[in-house]
C-alpha cells in the first residue's frame, strides 16, 4: 500500500472514529422514555410468551433488581440494553485499535486502544448523569469495556485467519513460479 493511500485510510478511520462517538454520546443524550423498549416488545411478545422465552433470574445492577420472573420485558430490555452497549463498544474499541497504528506492538496497540475506550466510556457515564431519567452505572463502564476486549480479540481472530491464508496463497504462488 502505497504512503498516501495508507493516510487517506487512516484519516478515514479517524473521520469514522469521531462519527462513531457521536453516535454513542447522542444515543446517552437522550431521556429515558425516547429510549424506552418495553412498549415496542409488549407489541410484539405477548404476555405468556414473555414469561415463557425469559428465564427465572434475579440478580442486582446498579441501585436496583433485574428479574425475568417478576418483570420479564423489564429483564428483556435489560438485555439488549447490555448487548448495545456490547456492540457500541466493540465497535469503537476496532476503530481504536486501528487508529493506533503507529504502535507497532499488538498488546500495547490492544492496551491503548482500552485506555481510549475506558475514557470514552467514563466520559459517557459523566454525560448520562446529567441525562433526566438516565442513571450512571459504574458497571456499565465494565460492560463496555468487555465489549471492546471481545471485538478486538475477533477483530484480531479473523484478520489472522483471513491474512494468514491470503499469506500462505501468495508463497505457493511465488514457489509454483
Amino acid at each position: 500500500m502505497n504512503v498516501s493511500r495508507a493516510r487517506s485510510w487512516r484519516w478515514a478511520i479517524l473521520v469514522v472514529l469521531i462519527g462513531w462517538l457521536f453516535v454513542v454520546f447522542g444515543f446517552s443524550s437522550q431521556p429515558y422514555q425516547k429510549q424506552n423498549l418495553r412498549p415496542t416488545l409488549r407489541r410484539f411478545i405477548t404476555e405468556i410468551a414473555a414469561e415463557r422465552i425469559v428465564p427465572d433470574i434475579t440478580f442486582r445492577y446498579h441501585n436496583g433488581i433485574v428479574s425475568g420472573e417478576q418483570d420479564p420485558y423489564g429483564f428483556m430490555e435489560f438485555i439488549i440494553r447490555k448487548c448495545a452497549h456490547l456492540f457500541e463498544y466493540g465497535m469503537l474499541g476496532i476503530l481504536c485499535y486501528l487508529l493506533l497504528f503507529l504502535i507497532k506492538k499488538r498488546v500495547w496497540r490492544f492496551g491503548a486502544a482500552l485506555v481510549l475506550v475506558a475514557t470514552a466510556a467514563l466520559a459517557d457515564e459523566w454525560n448520562q448523569s446529567y441525562v433526566a431519567e438516565r442513571t450512571s452505572a459504574i458497571q456499565d463502564v465494565g460492560v463496555d469495556l468487555a465489549g471492546a476486549i471481545v471485538a478486538i480479540s475477533l477483530f484480531l481472530l479473523v484478520k489472522r485467519l483471513v491474512w494468514g491464508k491470503m499469506d500462505r496463497r501468495m508463497s505457493n504462488k511465488q514457489e509454483r513460479k
